[in-house]
């Protein structure tokens, strides 16, 4: 499985597996693990984020949401503009689930 270079949050989850030792894993069973910690990735992320949005910037995220043709770099862009501290969030987000994969590896 070939990763969109300009989504971070998939380098992220590579990143993830590897340090946890599942690099070693097929293109097949990456295209079925990838996704779904992608998908749980994303919801934290989500979650954490919403909140913090202006109901402006709150339908904005569902109508990119819903936009099938929204891109990583979208989603990047939003962000950084609805969220001013959103690298530092994310990076919490992130080392949290870390620490949560970590022990449903365990």
């Amino acid at each position: 499985m070939s990763p969109d270079p300009k989504n971070f949050l998939l380098e992220y989850i590579m990143d993830l597996m590897a340090k946890n030792g599942l690099d070693n894993l097929t293109d097949e069973q990456k295209k079925v693990y990838y996704p779904q910690v992608l998908a749980h990735v994303q919801s934290r992320l989500g979650l954490e984020l919403f909140p913090k949005l202006s109901p402006a910037d709150q339908q904005k995220m569902l109508d990119l949401a819903a936009n099938e043709k929204t891109t990583d770099q979208d989603w990047r862009i939003f962000w950084t503009m609805a969220v001013p501290d959103f690298d530092d969030i994310a990076k919490k987000v992130l080392a949290d689930f870390d620490t949560t994969f970590k022990a449903a590896l365990a």
